[in-house]
């Protein structure tokens, strides 16, 4: 594509050779992705059962392990709105993601931080913040679910909205993790 255009070569054709080039391109990109999502969907039961080894003594196993997962269940979430705004918006879909995200972060906020060793003792306030930032996206989840029924579309300051709060979540879970 590049020598395509350093050389003009469209001026040519009429573009016809960009467009070509541009499908196959697009065809390859997709193809990457999908190889891609294979292979976590592949390796995931793996991580989760090392994880889970790798956890079996820590102190804090309890709150990180619930706090994956409201992330898995948030990854959940957005994958559904993904597909809701690249289509129609689907109220009952969405509301049922909304509640069951919303279950899930109840159960990790009500988890009282009770780790004795002084070393973690500072974790409590990322782990609390974990779940701020998760209450913060279900605020703006039912905004979106509010703004969306009534236009059967998700509007795109709402996506951007809920693309901001899902990177504060997930950059307080990584700070938490850590």
């Amino acid at each position: 594509m590049k020598s395509y255009i350093t050389s003009e070569d469209y001026k040519d054709d009429k573009g016809a050779k960009a467009e070509t080039l541009q499908k196959d391109i697009t065809a390859e990109a997709q193809a990457f992705f999908t190889a891609g999502e294979n292979i976590l969907t592949k390796i995931k039961p793996a991580t989760d059962a090392a994880e889970e080894v790798i956890l079996k003594d820590h102190p804090m196993k309890e709150f990180i392990v619930s706090s994956k997962s409201l992330m898995s269940s948030m990854d959940s979430v957005m994958d559904v709105l993904d597909k809701q705004y690249a289509g129609n918006f689907n109220e009952a879909e969405a509301q049922k993601k909304y509640d069951e995200f919303e279950k899930i972060v109840t159960m990790n906020t009500n988890k009282e931080f009770n780790v004795k060793e002084q070393q973690y003792a500072y974790k409590k306030t990322q782990f609390e913040n974990v779940n701020q930032k998760a209450s913060d996206f279900l605020d703006k989840f039912r905004k979106l679910i509010r703004d969306s029924k009534s236009t059967g579309k998700i509007p795109d300051s709402n996506i951007q909205e809920m693309d901001s709060a899902y990177e504060s979540v997930l950059n307080s879970y990584n700070s938490f993790v850590k």
